[in-house]
C-alpha cells in the first residue's frame, strides 16, 4: 500500500513537471500575436517580460523605488499598490489616508518599469482597464531618459504609448468615452540648444492616433501590441492593426512601463503637466471618490527582439558598427577589482551587466565619457558568462564577459 501511494505521488509530480515544461515551451516559443511581416522570427526577452506566476512582483526585473517617472499629481508607492494574485498583476490607485497631502498630492499608485531598455522590438501586454471609468488612465508605454548632450535636431526624449485607456480626452470639440483609446507619440527635440516638446495634438499627422473599441476595455482583458522598427511604429489590438506612423524621432533606448495614472476630475492640466486637485474640496472629484480605490490588471507583458538568422541567442541584439567599433572591456576574464569599459570615443547612454537569465546586476548612466568603471572589490555575481549591454544614440551592442 505504501509503495502504491509513493508511486502515485511520483506520477503526480511527474505530470506537474511535464505540464510546467509544456507551459514554458508554449511561452518561450511563442511569437507576437500579430506583426507586419509574418515571416519575421522573434526572440522573447525575459529581462522585461513577465507572466506574473510568482507570489510577489519580480523586483529584480522591475524598478520598485527610485528612477520612476516624475509625476506632479500623485506619488508612486509600489510596496502598497502593486500586488500579484492568480497570475495577474494588480496596479492600484488609492487616496491618501485621511486625505493627508504629500507634496501637494492626494493619491498614490503602482507602476512596473523595466530595468532593461529597448530601442526596437515588439511589445505586448494583456490588460484589463479600471472599473472607475473616468478618473484614471491605465497605460502601457515605452519611454527614454532625457539626453541634452545630443546635437541640434536630434532627439532628447522618446515616448511611445502602446495604449492609454480611459482618458476621456477632448479633441476637436469631441470628448472621448470609455471605449476610446489613445496610441500616441511624444518627443523632445533639441533646437537652438534647448529641448522642445512635440505633443500629439500639435503634430497629429506624425504623432496622434485614436482608436475606438467595439467593447468596454474595463470589462475584460484585451491584447495591446506595438511593433517598433527603424522605419515605422505599428499598433495592434487583439491581433488587428489599428494604427501606423513613420518612425522619425523614436530611436532612443526605452524602458518598458505599465502604470495607472490619475486623470480628471482628480487633476487639472495646465503648464504642460497634470496638477493635483484636492478631492475633498473639489465637488466633481469628491463625488467620484466613491469609486476609489481602483485598479488595472495585467495578465502578462512580453517583449521580443527580432532573431538574427544563424546567430546565437547571446548576440541577437542589433548592432551598428559605429557603436561596436572601438569598444573594449577588460579584464576579461574578470575576477575582482575595477571592470573597465573603454568606448574609444566620447559616449552617452547606458551600460547594463546582466546574467543569461536577463537579471540586471549592475547598471550605469554615462554622459559624454570615453570610459567607465564598475568598482567592485567583491563581485555581486557568481562565476559564469554575463552580458554587457551598451545602449546609446548609435544603437545597442552586447558583449560577453567571463567571471571566474
Amino acid at each position: 500500500m505504501t509503495n502504491l501511494k509513493f508511486n502515485s505521488k511520483i506520477r503526480r509530480t511527474a505530470l506537474s513537471c511535464l505540464f510546467y515544461l509544456f507551459y514554458l515551451g508554449l511561452v518561450y516559443g511563442q511569437q507576437p500575436t500579430k506583426t507586419s511581416n509574418p515571416n519575421d522570427q522573434w526572440t522573447i526577452k525575459w529581462s522585461a517580460s513577465d507572466e506574473f506566476k510568482k507570489a510577489d512582483p519580480d523586483w529584480a526585473k522591475w524598478i520598485k523605488t527610485g528612477n520612476l517617472p516624475n509625476t506632479t499629481a500623485w506619488k508612486w508607492n509600489n510596496q502598497k499598490n502593486v500586488k500579484i494574485a492568480n497570475g495577474v498583476a494588480k496596479l492600484t490607485m488609492r487616496q491618501n489616508e485621511n486625505n493627508t497631502p504629500n507634496g501637494g498630492t492626494y493619491f498614490t499608485s503602482g507602476i512596473l518599469k523595466s530595468y532593461n531598455k529597448f530601442t526596437y522590438g515588439y511589445f505586448e501586454a494583456k490588460i484589463q482597464g479600471a472599473d472607475i471609468g473616468e478618473g484614471v488612465c491605465p497605460s502601457f508605454w515605452l519611454y527614454s531618459d532625457f539626453d541634452y548632450s545630443v546635437a541640434n535636431g536630434e532627439t532628447v526624449y522618446s515616448e511611445i504609448d502602446v495604449v492609454e485607456l480611459q482618458q476621456f480626452d477632448w479633441y476637436e470639440g469631441h470628448q472621448d468615452d470609455i471605449r476610446d483609446m489613445d496610441l500616441n507619440l511624444h518627443t523632445v527635440v533639441k533646437k537652438n540648444g534647448q529641448g522642445v516638446w512635440r505633443r500629439p495634438k500639435m503634430y497629429p499627422q506624425e504623432q496622434l492616433n485614436k482608436w475606438r473599441a467595439p467593447w468596454d476595455p474595463s470589462k475584460d482583458f484585451h491584447i495591446y501590441g506595438c511593433e517598433v522598427n527603424k522605419n515605422e511604429i505599428i499598433w495592434y489590438v487583439d491581433g488587428v492593426e489599428v494604427a501606423r506612423k513613420p518612425n522619425k524621432y523614436w530611436h532612443r533606448p526605452m524602458n518598458v512601463t505599465l502604470s495607472l495614472g490619475l486623470r480628471k476630475p482628480f487633476v487639472k492640466f495646465f503648464n504642460n503637466k497634470n496638477n493635483a486637485v484636492n478631492p475633498e474640496t473639489d465637488p466633481k472629484a469628491r463625488e467620484k471618490l466613491r469609486d476609489m480605490p481602483t485598479s488595472m490588471y495585467v495578465d502578462y507583458v512580453r517583449v521580443w527582439e527580432k532573431s538574427n538568422t544563424g546567430a546565437s541567442q547571446l548576440n541577437q541584439i542589433a548592432t551598428k558598427p559605429t557603436l561596436e567599433k572601438g569598444i573594449h572591456i577588460y579584464p576579461n576574464p574578470y575576477k575582482n577589482g575595477p571592470l573597465t569599459i573603454d568606448f574609444g570615443k566620447p559616449f552617452s547612454g547606458e551600460v547594463h551587466i546582466t546574467g543569461l537569465n536577463g537579471r540586471t546586476f549592475l547598471r550605469k548612466n554615462v554622459v559624454n565619457q570615453t570610459s567607465v568603471q564598475f568598482q567592485e572589490s567583491k563581485p555581486k555575481f557568481k562565476s559564469g558568462v554575463y552580458i554587457v549591454k551598451i545602449s546609446g544614440p548609435d544603437g545597442e551592442v552586447s558583449k560577453k564577459i567571463l567571471v571566474e
